[in-house]
């Protein structure tokens, strides 16, 4: 008996073991699980007057083993079997569920799995239907010799579909199991009560009435066949009479985009381990295993980012424009902006691809990032216009992990331009942590006749027993896929066991739910997906990067062989794992530019004459703080040096020549090319090169220490010399005889120094000033890069407009300490003392130098020729104006003498004056003693 529940696809079915004793009944709930992913096509091939002769069917090795990983999936789940998933067993359970898998062969195509998938659902007549008695009774074995084991002991999956597999060895007196392997006998006819060759009709109404009626009878097996062979019988009749209640879907985007949508309207559930499409996001019966491209974008983007060091800052998109092409590169655009990588679009159509090719050459983008289904037309197109298979040019293609198997080869008569096409190239797969059982259960099928058998027995829609007659199945390597294929199907089969699940005989919306509920460790890492979208969660999903190169060792006279490296995997515990450096066309391991070199750039040298003039001012005030300093020891002995303190004098005159030596590396950084291929290469805003310009930063650090310290010992000198003689003088006019001496008065130069070098040195380890070449952004070419920028030093944070303000600040207290105390010389030192006079017209002009050059100094800051020029000239003209005014008047009154009486009187004087001042205000006269 049958039990069926309205609109779902999944019955409890009767099974009934016919053996030596007495029959026994098995209820089991079976429904059928359509796989429609595709493994050939199909080619059509003309005469010469285009008239086809024959259609050539070709198989593809690497979607043929991921129908295989498919079918050893729900060979697995229905046999319990742990082999490949140690954890399978437990996660099952106690779960009554069993499903039977057709397979049927898309052929890439949406329009043809579609035509498959009606016809299992038998909404369109199968194929083979008329020729259905032809195969009921007897299991088809197309023509190879029959298989006299089975890999371990084990039916196929349509034996422990059908049936209860159980335990009792072979021999017993209970009947035999139907998953063991008893000795081969004439099998006779199964004794089934139900005549499974009766044609269906193709009214709905029919149909449905017909499926029911047949499964209102157990199926009856017989333990004198062989599992395999019964399984092949109880797969045909179950098959045949039911619906898919799932579908594991294609490969291509495309073609999944419609079969999401027919089976939505048959509503049934989608699963598929391969489209990554994000717009197949957005249909509320569809499930992946895979992560859509939105992660394989970030990976792609990550790995030009930070892998290549951050050079490639320019990226060509080719891209095939249908779903997968287009979702794909709006990921990569949306990752590109978050990385700072400027991504360009390239979309082709098969019939458009020269003329994309074309336009990708002139746009001169030297990396390229190709997302093809068509590879060998694309890469042969590229390569007859030079843009591969070129020094200057890197390709990075999508999901290309057929080019690194051990097989992959290319014929020497045919396929040369491939060859130099491919070598140098690289690809970005899924990568899954390897899973040794997986892989040998994989590898079992290249010598496994059972396993093969039991393969071409699920096959379906193109008589496909037939056409892999004299088929010899190739060695495996791993596709990429293989992993999260094999995990799909487990994933329904979990879902189909769910406890959750409101009815044994679950509905197709119902399993979706249960679907996105589900979550185990599969062969591809933990699978859970999301419950909006039924994509793969991210989370612990691997990219890797490999590159191939022809391999000389491997080929042979006939065919082109390569050789694979892991370069990178992106994502996991660890965000990036490099394995081998990336090996290039010209196979070194230098990643060559990411642009073509700049034509011409401006890059607004400081020329040779302007830093001559800026030099010569300089070399002016060094020579004159050298004249004044040596003037000023060597005659230090006459009254006018002797009055204005030698000492501080040629403190001054070291002063002005160390500020003005600041001019020298002033220069430096506008006059430089460093930086310049940098900016060429970039989009204009890269880093420098930090060995190139370990000497301009040191030159940029030098101009504050020398102009800051210069300053310092010049206006801490004048403080210095114009407090001593204030002391002097308050001693004399209060009559009291004292001595102060230099040492007295160094106060001002310590406190000067201390503030100065504390601040200089938080600038040179808080945020010093580091060379940089700044792009002109108005003025850039078709790659944004600009074609003119300046060499300037920059601080690298913010903190270093608070240390210099403060800087500022002190050393303008400096200033307004010496206009202090030359104003207060004025009343109480004698003229011949005094410098006040000088110092007063000194500021006045150093303040008018800077009012008038400092906002200057500030609007031609992008200008290093302006900025050099304008600053030398303000610090040369500060240096020049406090010498000249403090040493010209001595120098014109170097020859007149002065004695002492006049100083004298002329203290005595002052003295009278400040005493009528006080007290009563009678002046007092007390008679001058004479000096001789």
């Amino acid at each position: 008996m049958s039990e069926r529940r309205e609109g779902s696809n999944v019955v409890w079915l009767d099974v009934m073991e016919v053996g030596e004793t007495t029959p026994r009944r098995k209820r089991r709930r079976v429904g059928k699980l359509l796989g429609l992913q595709g493994y050939s096509s199909t080619t059509t091939v003309l005469d010469d007057s285009n008239n086809i002769t024959q259609q050539v069917r070709t198989i593809n090795k690497n979607f043929l083993y991921n129908a295989v990983a498919s079918f050893l999936a729900a060979k697995h789940f229905n046999e319990r079997r742990g082999d490949i998933l140690p954890q399978l067993p437990e996660l099952i359970g106690d779960c009554d569920f069993y499903f039977t898998y057709e397979y049927r062969d898309g052929q890439w195509s949406a329009l043809e799995a579609a035509k498959q998938l009606l016809q299992s659902s038998h909404i369109l007549p199968s194929q083979s239907s008329t020729a259905a008695s032809d195969a009921q009774e007897q299991p088809t074995h197309s023509q190879r010799p029959p298989s006299t084991s089975l890999r371990d002991g084990h039916s196929t999956v349509a034996a422990s579909t059908s049936v209860a597999s159980t335990n009792s060895p072979a021999g017993s007196t209970s009947s035999p199991p139907i998953t063991s392997t008893p000795h081969r006998t004439d099998p006779p006819r199964s004794s089934s009560t139900i005549d499974w060759t009766q044609p269906f009709s193709h009214r709905p109404e029919d149909r449905q009435r017909q499926r029911r009626g047949q499964l209102e009878e157990p199926v009856t097996t017989s333990s004198n066949l062989t599992a395999h062979e019964n399984a092949t019988i109880l797969q045909r009749k179950v098959t045949e009479a039911l619906e898919p209640f799932a579908v594991y879907g294609a490969y291509w985007s495309r073609v999944t985009k419609v079969l999401a949508m027919v089976t939505q309207g048959l509503q049934i559930p989608y699963i598929t381990g391969g489209s990554t499409s994000a717009e197949l996001n957005y249909y509320p019966l569809f499930s992946r295993t895979v992560p859509d491209n939105d992660a394989d974008a970030h990976a792609a983007m990550k790995v030009y980012h930070e892998f290549f060091g951050g050079q490639v800052t320019h990226v060509a998109c080719l891209f095939i424009q249908d779903s997968w092409g287009v979702n794909y590169h709006a990921s990569l655009s949306k990752y590109a902006n978050q990385f700072g990588i400027n991504l360009i679009a390239f979309a082709y159509e098969a019939d458009t691809i020269e003329r994309t090719i074309l336009s990708l050459k002139q746009a001169d983008y030297r990396y390229v990032y190709a997302i093809m289904h068509d590879w060998k037309q694309v890469l042969r197109i590229a390569h007859k216009h030079d843009i591969i298979g070129h020094p200057d040019y890197v390709w990075i293609a999508a999901e290309e992990k057929k080019w690194t198997g051990d097989d992959f080869e290319l014929s020497r008569q045919e396929d040369q331009d491939l060859a130099m096409a491919l070598h140098g190239i690289g690809t970005i797969n899924l990568y899954f942590d390897p899973v040794h059982r997986f892989e040998r259960a994989m590898e079992e099928m290249a010598w496994s006749e059972s396993l093969q058998q039991e393969f071409i027995d699920i096959q379906r829609g193109h008589d496909d027993t037939v056409f892999f007659d004299n088929y010899t199945f190739p060695h495996y390597d791993p596709t990429g896929f293989d992993n999260v294929i094999f995990d799909a199907v487990i994933a329904m089969g979990l879902a189909a066991c769910s406890k959750e699940l409101p009815s044994p005989l679950f509905t197709g919306p119902e399993l979706q739910q249960s679907i996105l509920q589900t979550q185990f460790e599969g062969v591809s890492g933990h699978v859970q997906f999301d419950p909006k979208t039924g994509t793969r969660l991210v989370d612990g999903v691997k990219y890797s990067l490999e590159y191939i190169l022809l391999s000389d060792a491997r080929s042979d006279k006939d065919y082109y062989r390569f050789q694979s490296n892991m370069v990178v995997v992106i994502g996991g515990e660890e965000e990036i794992a490099n394995h081998h450096p990336f090996v290039f066309f010209d196979n070194t391991t230098n990643a060559p530019p990411a642009l073509p070199p700049l034509v011409h750039e401006d890059l607004n040298l400081i020329p040779m004459r302007a830093q001559l003039f800026g030099y010569l001012l300089a070399s002016i005030v060094i020579l004159g703080s050298i004249v004044c300093a040596y003037w000023t020891h060597s005659k230090k002995d006459i009254f006018v040096l002797r009055a204005a303190q030698p000492f501080f004098l040629i403190q001054v005159c070291l002063g002005t020549l160390i500020m003005a030596m600041s001019v020298y590396p002033w220069s430096l950084p506008g006059a430089s090319e460093a930086g310049a291929s940098t900016i060429s290469s970039s989009n204009g805003h890269g880093g420098q090169d930090a060995d190139s310009t370990w000497g301009l930063d040191m030159a940029c650090m030098s101009v504050l220490w020398l102009g800051f310290l210069g300053f310092a010992i010049i206006f801490s000198a004048l403080t210095s010399k114009i407090w001593r003689i204030n002391q002097v003088m308050t001693f004399g006019l209060r009559f009291r005889h004292a001595t102060v001496r230099v040492g007295n008065v160094m106060l001002p130069l310590y406190l000067s120094f201390a503030v100065n070098i504390t601040m200089l040195l938080c600038i040179n380890f808080v945020s010093p000033l580091q060379y940089e070449r700044i792009p002109n952004e108005e003025n850039v070419d078709e790659f944004g890069r600009s074609l003119e920028s300046y060499g300037t030093c920059r601080p690298t944070n913010l903190k270093f407009h608070y240390l210099l303000g403060t800087l500022f600040i002190t050393n303008f207290f400096g200033v307004v300490t010496v206009t202090r105390e030359a104003y207060n010389s004025q009343s109480t030192v004698p003229s011949e003392l005094n410098d006040a006079d000088s110092l007063s017209w000194a500021m006045l002009s150093i303040l008018e130098t800077l009012m008038l050059g400092g906002p200057i100094l500030l609007v031609v800051g992008d200008n290093p020729t302006a900025f050099f020029l304008v600053g030398s000239s303000l610090v040369c003209v500060c240096c020049l104006t406090i010498l000249l005014l403090l040493f010209v008047p001595k120098y014109r009154d170097r020859h007149e003498t002065h004695d002492m009486q006049s100083v004298v009187n002329a203290i005595n004087s002052m003295r009278h004056s400040n005493l009528a001042r006080s007290g009563s205000g009678i002046p007092i006269s007390r008679p001058t003693p004479s000096v001789p």
